[in-house]
């Protein structure tokens, strides 16, 4: 869940609007960003750039980031009142964002010469009470992954390992929780909670 691409919050509202109301006199709102190629849809936020100050283009991404923790918030406090299943929250944010660093906007430069605003992004880990019990994850072991290099290769074998899924392609070594399962049987389960299945892979 991200909320990066939200038109109002990236920058400032009436520019927004008086650049769509040129294109759509009609009052047709569309979202550029998934009707168009990132490459057209970046060029739309270039032109606006020029109309704002730097503090305007700050303001903004941080208000972006205030709201994005708000709804991350609400997403937690809604995963902890359930009781019915073991429940998880990943959240990886597929790009940083330059705000006039190196004279650069946006993101998009080529990962070999891309500044660390654009390469160097979040990762929060929520677990249920339940999860870590049937998994047996040890929360301190797991917050103690905060200090690792990670990337998002580390995503798809994380999530493989964490639902138990059994393929040829997981990679435990670039599995977060890998090293953080302990005995599930000294962690006093959430008897609410639906137990964890192991799945088998279709793939090879």
């Amino acid at each position: 869940m991200t909320t990066k691409h939200s038109t109002s919050r990236r920058l400032p509202f009436e520019s927004v609007k008086t650049l769509y109301s040129a294109f759509f006199p009609e009052g047709r709102w569309v979202f550029l960003h998934i009707l168009l190629p990132a490459g057209i849809f970046a060029a739309f936020w270039y032109l606006l750039l020029g109309s704002c100050s730097t503090e305007e283009i700050v303001n903004a991404y941080d208000n972006a980031v205030l709201y994005t923790d708000h709804l991350l918030a609400q997403l937690i406090g809604q995963l902890r009142a359930n009781h019915t299943h073991d429940v998880a929250m990943i959240y990886l944010s597929d790009h940083g964002e330059s705000l006039g660093e190196h004279g650069l906007y946006l993101h998009g430069v080529p990962y070999a010469i891309a500044p660390a605003q654009q390469t160097r992004v979040p990762m929060l880990v929520w677990l249920s009470s339940g999860l870590q019990a049937s998994t047996g994850i040890a929360q301190a072991c797991l917050a103690g992954q905060s200090t690792r290099a990670l990337s998002h290769d580390h995503l798809f074998h994380s999530v493989l390992g964490l639902l138990g899924v059994e393929t040829s392609v997981y990679d435990a070594s670039l599995d977060l929780f890998a090293t953080c399962h302990q005995s599930a049987a000294r962690i006093a389960p959430d008897a609410n909670a639906a137990p964890l299945k192991r799945q088998e892979a279709a793939g090879p």
